[in-house]
């Protein structure tokens, strides 16, 4: 439920930022004194529904996993998914990480990886790439 509460928490920030933008925009196009009686509060509903109109990409959480955690990321999207003040986008993918092998130190091991060398077989690698599946889970308000 951390998970979650946090998730909430930016999401609640973002629209807040989004209120205050709007509310930038109206405050900076009308005069300081205005003898017209327009109500302001309407004048910034206006301008934050005409900006969620023309805003393409909405402010999304993005919560990432790889391994053993995607299956804690999957019900935290299910749950997301559940409700309907939410709109949950899923990706998957494959991430490639570098494993930097250390052969040990010691001398006994010199003289093995020599006489390894030396029957034909291949020493041991510097490093080596393995791929691990990820997932992008995408929590944004519904609009």
């Amino acid at each position: 439920m951390s998970a979650v509460k946090r998730v909430q928490k930016l999401l609640l920030h973002a629209e807040k930022r989004s209120a205050q933008s709007a509310s930038a925009q109206v405050s900076s196009s009308r005069p300081k004194y205005s003898s017209a009686g327009n109500d302001e509060i309407s004048d910034i509903e206006k301008v934050a529904a005409v900006m969620a109109a023309n805003k393409h990409e909405r402010d999304e959480v993005i919560l990432k996993a790889t391994g053993k955690a995607i299956a804690k990321a999957l019900s935290l999207g299910v749950w997301f998914q559940q409700r309907e003040e939410y709109a949950v986008r899923i990706e998957t993918g494959t991430v490639g990480a570098i494993d930097d092998i250390v052969p040990p130190e010691d001398a006994a091991g010199e003289e093995e990886d020599r006489e390894m060398k030396d029957d034909g077989q291949e020493d041991i690698p510097e490093s080596r790439i393995r791929f691990a599946s990820t997932i992008q889970i995408f929590v944004s308000a519904a609009s």
